[in-house]
């Protein structure tokens, strides 16, 4: 969902599975809107009344009257900005890490009358790139990029958010330029990670040492170290360096055990068939649809009794998500069809609509992974065609096509 090239984690998940189990990743990792009744979807009827079905984010009284308060002032046409950026930054990074949709639409309203104005400040237009990034908007979050860098070409953060969603679309070179422009500003650590994880996608064998030599002696904040080491197992994985990307893992959850590093481990284990260690990684990690989907997985794999629960519960999400034709769910939908559902002909579908709107390595592995399971590998031809032009490279898709 979807990567974010910034000099704070990058938040991107990769799920795993060949032939059968496809590796399905999201870089932006969001739960469906909690289960409701009256909306057309079967309601679940917990096991017993101790079955804790899902767990929601509260908010206090008091914090509620000032979110009222602080939406209501950004109403006004005399809104503060910082004040207004500052609350969408808010409930953003909250949608992000408890994956809560409604986050999202408090954030878009914090933006007041700037929602979507094509004149707004240089901060709205940068926030409201991540949000609409965030809904898969990504023409109109370019658009608002594009915006930002003709009235501040030097604007760091408005060229690294550029390189993520031209690398999520599949712009390679395009998001290379972007990467380029950060490193010819600022000599940023980000720009130098982003080069060379996009030279690992073109299949540079060096890439993985070189920018790990790079980075020796830097000065880099916990948060952005996890993302640094996991982006660079990500790298070694697709390279087919299993050892040393198991290793630059655990480190990344060493230096930040954020929800994101644990999910792309988890997604590792699951590769690996070592479905036994998956929960423990997950235990500490917000019960978003990612989080749950490989929860389900692992409890499947290993004939765990409390998986018909976890199915159920997830099962009424992805439903939910059907009826709001909501496209964010594409990549775990498709998932879920293939890996809890065994329907490969619904994952292929999935996963070609998918297809259509982005196109990293997970996007590839599981078009070319529900082609492969439905038997009709004619399907993968996109992902081949985009193996040779603009150039994909993973041992992974080699061992499926």
């Amino acid at each position: 969902m979807r990567r974010q090239w910034k000099s704070a984690p990058l938040r991107t998940a990769l799920t795993a599975g060949l032939a059968a189990a496809v590796i399905v990743g999201s870089a932006w990792y969001v739960a469906s809107e909690p289960p409701r009744t009256g909306d057309g979807v079967p309601t679940y009827t917990p096991a017993s009344a101790d079955e804790v079905v899902e767990r929601l984010q509260g908010h206090s009284a008091a914090s509620k009257r000032d979110l009222r308060a602080r939406l209501a002032a950004s109403a006004s046409p005399t809104q503060d900005i910082d004040t207004s950026v500052t609350l969408a930054r808010r409930h953003y990074d909250r949608a992000r890490s408890e994956g809560d949709p409604r986050e999202v639409g408090l954030a878009q309203s914090a933006l007041g009358h700037w929602r979507n104005q094509p004149d707004a400040p240089i901060p709205v237009l940068l926030m409201r790139a991540a949000i609409r990034q965030y809904q898969h908007d990504f023409a109109g979050a370019l658009l608002d990029l594009e915006r930002v860098v003709s009235a501040e070409p030097a604007n760091i953060q408005a060229w690294l958010s550029k390189a993520a969603i031209q690398q999520t679309v599949g712009r390679l070179d395009d998001a290379a330029i972007s990467c380029g422009r950060v490193v010819t500003l600022s000599n940023h650590v980000a720009g130098h990670v982003c080069l060379a994880d996009l030279g690992s996608l073109k299949g540079d064998q060096s890439a993985l040492d070189g920018v790990g030599r790079q980075l020796e002696g830097r000065q880099v904040a916990p948060g952005e170290q996890g993302w640094i080491l996991t982006v660079l197992a990500e790298m070694a994985e697709r390279l087919g360096r299993t050892d040393d990307s198991e290793k630059l893992f655990k480190r990344a959850i060493a230096a930040d055990p954020a929800s994101y590093q644990r999910v792309a481990y988890a997604d590792f284990l699951l590769l690996q068939g070592r479905v036994g260690e998956v929960e423990a990684v997950l235990k500490s990690s917000p019960a978003t649809d990612a989080v749950a989907l490989r929860r389900a997985i692992a409890l499947k794999r290993s004939n765990d009794p409390r998986a018909g629960a976890e199915i159920a519960a997830l099962r009424q999400r992805f439903e939910s998500s059907r009826n709001r034709s909501d496209s964010l769910h594409l990549r775990e939908m498709a998932r879920f069809a293939l890996e809890i559902d065994s329907d490969p002909d619904a994952a292929l579908t999935l996963a070609q609509q998918n297809w259509a709107l982005q196109k990293e390595p997970a996007d590839a592995l599981l078009l070319a992974g529900a082609a492969a399971a439905a038997g009709r590998p004619q399907d993968a031809a996109p992902v081949r065609d985009f193996m040779r032009d603009p150039g994909l490279f993973d041992v992974r898709l080699n061992a499926l096509l």
